[in-house]
């Protein structure tokens, strides 16, 4: 697994999409530090789940998850996370 990030501007036009959240579902925005392990890690993706699975979780949760699986400093592990009501 690599953390080489690609300078900017990696690609010159931007896709625009629509999506249709239900309540209960959560749309997460990740910066390469959180989503190269869940390109590679099934146990981390069941883990950020299984926590937004009831409602949002706390903060210290989350750090617990995602300090835990990154090993690295050298990398940002930013999660945006919306929990749709």
């Amino acid at each position: 697994m690599s953390n080489a990030v690609d300078p900017l501007p990696l690609h010159l036009q931007a896709a625009v999409w629509r999506e249709t959240f239900r309540p209960g579902e959560t749309f997460a925005l990740v910066s390469d530090g959180v989503g190269n392990l869940l390109l590679g890690n099934p146990s981390f993706e069941r883990e950020l789940a299984r926590l937004w699975a009831g409602s949002a979780p706390s903060l210290g949760n989350l750090l617990t998850i995602i300090d835990a699986s990154v090993k690295s400093f050298d990398d940002d592990r930013t999660l945006i996370g919306v929990r749709f009501l």
